[in-house]
This record gives C-alpha cells, sequence and structure tokens, in this order.
C-alpha cells in the first residue's frame, strides 16, 4: 500500500484512532498558533488595542474560512468512503470536484465578504480605537483565502485516504515561518497589525505551495487531467450534501460565539481583550477533541464505504470516551493554571482578573462540548451532516444566543451568568447525539451506495 494511503477497515480501532488523530492534533495546533503568535506578538509590541485587533479580526476569518473547510470536509467524507469501497475511479472525480468547489469559494467569498467587513466588526461592537486595525487584519486575510483553501483542500484529500502525517508536515514548515515573519514585521519593521496579518497570509501560502508540489509528485493520487475535473453531478452534489452542513454548523458555531463575545465586547477594552484571551486557549483546549471527531468520521467513513457499520460504532464509543478523559484534564489544568495562562498574553493586573474569571467558568464546555464533537464524527462519516446541523442550530445558534440574551439584556445578571450560559449549553447537543445512536438508522447510510 503506497505511503499516502491507511486502511482503516481493520485492526484496532483505538490503535488507529490514536495513530490518525495525534498529527490532525499536531497539525491543528500549529494551524492555531498563527493567530495566537500574531497575538503574543502584537500584544508585546503594540499592546491592547493590537491584541483586541488581531482577536477579533480572527474571530471574523475563523467564521469566513471554517465555512470553507466544511466543504473540504464533504469532500474528505466522500473521498474516505469511496476509498474505503475500493473505488478509485471515484476518488479521483471527487478530489477533482473538490478543488473546483474550493476555487470557486476562494474567488466568491472576499468578493461578498470585504465590502460587509465594517458592518460586521460594528455589530461585533469592535472597540473604536482597534476599528481600523482590526478592519485591516480582516481584508488581507480575505484576499489570500485562496491560500487557506488549497491548503485544507489537499490536506482533506489525503487524510480522506488515511494519512494525516503529511498534512502535519506542511503546516510545520508553515508555522515556524509564521513566527519569523510576524518577529520580522511586527518586531523588526513596526508594521503593526498589517505585519502580522501579513506574515499569516505569506506562510499559509508557503503551506500550499509544498502541499500542491507533495500532490503533484503523487501521480497515483490524482493527476490535473480533464477527466478527473469532468463534471460528475453525482459526485458533486455528494460533496456539496455533506460540505453544505458542516460549512453551515461550523459557521454557526462562531456566529453564537460571536454573539457572545459582541455582549462581552460591550463591557470595554478590558474585558473585550480578557475575553479574546480565553477564547484564543478554549480554540487550542478544543484542538484534542477536533482532532479525535476527525478521526472518527474517516474510520467512520471508510467502514460504512466497506459495509461494516459495526466497526463505525465501535470507533465512535472509543472516541466519545477519548474525549471525555481529555476535558477533563483540560479543565484540571485550566483551573489550576489560568492566571499564568492569561498572562502569557497581557501582564495588565485588570485583564489578568477578567481572563482568568472567564476561564475558569467557560473551561467546563471543554468536557461537554468535546463530548458532542466526538458524537458528530459519527454523523460527519456517514454523510449525515444535516443531523450534525440541526444539533448546533438548537444548541449554539438558538439555546446559546437565547440564554446569553435573556441573562444580559432581560434579566440584567453580571457577566458571570454570560459565561455559564455559554458553558453549559452544548449538553443539549450531547443528549440529541445520543438519541441518533441509539436509534441506528445511520447504519444504513452510505454516500456510495446512492452513488451506485
Amino acid at each position: 500500500m503506497a505511503t499516502y494511503e491507511r486502511d482503516l477497515t481493520s485492526g484496532s480501532v483505538v490503535k488507529q484512532l490514536i495513530a490518525f488523530g495525534i498529527p490532525v492534533l499536531l497539525a491543528n495546533l500549529l494551524q492555531a498558533c498563527y493567530s495566537v503568535v500574531d497575538m503574543l506578538i502584537v500584544g508585546q509590541f503594540i499592546g491592547g488595542v493590537g491584541l483586541t485587533a488581531v482577536s477579533i479580526g480572527g474571530m471574523v476569518i475563523n467564521i469566513i474560512s471554517s465555512f470553507c473547510i466544511g466543504f473540504c470536509t464533504g469532500g474528505q467524507v466522500v473521498v474516505a468512503q469511496f476509498f474505503g469501497a475500493g473505488e478509485h475511479k471515484s476518488v479521483k472525480r471527487a478530489i477533482g470536484a473538490l478543488f473546483t468547489i474550493c476555487l470557486a469559494l476562494a474567488i466568491v467569498l472576499p468578493c461578498i465578504s470585504i465590502p460587509l467587513s465594517g458592518g460586521i466588526l460594528n455589530i461585533m461592537n469592535t472597540p473604536a480605537e482597534a476599528f481600523a486595525a482590526t478592519k485591516q487584519y480582516v481584508v488581507v486575510c480575505l484576499v489570500c483565502l485562496i491560500f487557506t483553501l488549497g491548503y485544507h483542500g489537499i490536506s482533506s484529500v489525503l487524510r480522506g485516504m488515511g494519512d494525516s502525517k503529511m498534512p502535519l508536515v506542511f503546516i510545520v514548515i508553515s508555522t515556524v515561518l509564521n513566527v519569523i515573519f510576524d518577529l520580522i514585521a511586527v518586531g523588526a519593521m513596526q508594521m503593526g497589525v498589517m505585519g502580522a496579518a501579513l506574515a499569516t497570509v505569506i506562510a499559509q501560502g508557503i503551506a500550499f505551495l509544498f502541499a500542491l508540489i507533495y500532490l503533484l509528485r503523487q501521480k497515483e493520487v490524482f493527476t490535473f487531467s480533464r477527466e478527473n475535473f469532468r463534471f460528475d453531478p453525482q459526485v458533486f452534489s455528494m460533496i456539496i450534501k455533506v460540505g453544505i452542513p458542516i460549512a453551515a454548523q461550523q459557521t454557526f458555531l462562531n456566529v453564537s460565539a460571536m454573539f457572545a463575545s459582541s455582549i462581552i465586547n460591550s463591557y470595554g477594552l478590558t474585558y473585550s481583550s480578557a475575553s479574546g484571551i480565553g477564547i484564543k486557549i478554549e480554540n487550542f483546549a478544543f484542538l484534542p477533541h477536533i482532532a479525535m471527531s476527525a478521526a472518527v468520521s474517516t474510520v467512520v467513513g471508510q467502514n460504512i464505504g466497506a459495509g461494516k457499520p459495526e466497526r463505525a460504532a465501535q470507533a465512535t464509543r472509543a472516541g466519545v470516551l477519548i474525549n471525555l478523559l481529555i476535558g477533563v484534564i483540560t479543565v484540571v489544568i485550566v483551573q489550576a493554571f489560568a492566571p499564568q495562562i492569561v498572562s502569557l498574553f497581557d501582564n495588565e493586573p485588570e485583564i489578568v482578573a477578567a481572563g482568568v474569571e472567564f476561564m475558569r467558568v467557560t473551561c467546563f464546555a471543554y468536557v461537554i462540548g468535546g463530548t458532542a464533537v466526538a458524537f458528530n464524527g459519527l454523523s460527519t462519516g456517514v454523510g449525515d451532516a444535516w443531523f450534525t446541523m440541526a444539533t448546533v442550530v438548537a444548541t449554539h445558534l438558538l439555546l446559546r444566543i437565547v440564554a446569553c440574551s435573556v441573562i444580559h439584556f432581560v434579566l440584567h445578571l453580571p457577566l458571570f451568568w454570560v459565561y455559564v450560559s455559554y458553558a453549559v449549553t452544548p449538553a443539549l447537543s450531547v443528549v440529541l447525539s445520543i438519541i441518533y445512536c441509539a436509534l441506528g438508522k445511520w447504519k444504513n447510510r452510505s454516500l456510495v451506495a446512492e452513488h451506485t
């Protein structure tokens, strides 16, 4: 079997989840380092205004890129199922369709988002003193969205075939360069927030270049031929069928977080900066959960394609238990070291105190939300992403926003209770997912069967 392939339809499920998940986790950690390194360096050289600009600007970019990555994940699921079924010609068609979708998104989304960026930042209650720098950061990142999409598209293809190691190699190179470029642009050249944005997109561009060169050398995987890019309505519809709800659910997750953030931002620059730090730490804390979910969805996808639903169920149970354990450990670490963690970003006593309160309350979402994310791996892997989206809409877009609104605008309770609602609302998603798994209808779902 070629090095880029990994058959996940036999052998120890737990070992395969861990072996696949660890490179995904490391890649996600390094990917998250982009904005965190920006915040650390900007915080040291510019201060609170720069910190707020990168935090809020990064949140806007995360919403847009997460929407795009949803389609990449859809492509990954389709590739995994075709690969598990041994239909290699269909794998190549799926890759061509995914790349076409990525190119279209990279052209259309910046054209839509850039003119709307100012209004979005106003909705988020971006502090006036940080508004211009925040918009600058957002525009630069949007113009270079093709780099983000290109890297994630190629990585999704490789992961669908069981290879989670090469995407890690690409992002290691990019992250190292991002740190170097940040120190040069923000530190030595004093380019401020613009320097941080340029450092990020240049590093992402290099990651995309390395990924593209690697793919071009693996001719048995995919070639840029007319045949592989020939329009196949069934394959396109399969990717879109999975990709749209995943893209939507990621957008809803970020919108709900953005709504909560807008409430916090209304309390001023101190709480805005503190919550920005806390959200960055939360993003890091969820990376192991997301990696395990990706592992579950790939194992489930290959096994559903191969006609092994019981093995898919075994992978889901193992993934849920692993994420529960990770969540508990992370909560203990945050409770013990919250002041030290916040101080890494900003030493101002007011920001540290506000950041500690945010983290010590919201960290319980690591356990609840982490469990929900593991369950999502099952519904995503079988191609039933609409269910996953429905749970996200119910939990985050409706319950969380309603809870935060009532607490803040109606009951006028302290900010502490907004944090509490932020932490506990993912419990609804867990309940819905348990019911979904117990009903067992997912065992009869297969994108490959629908294609044939």
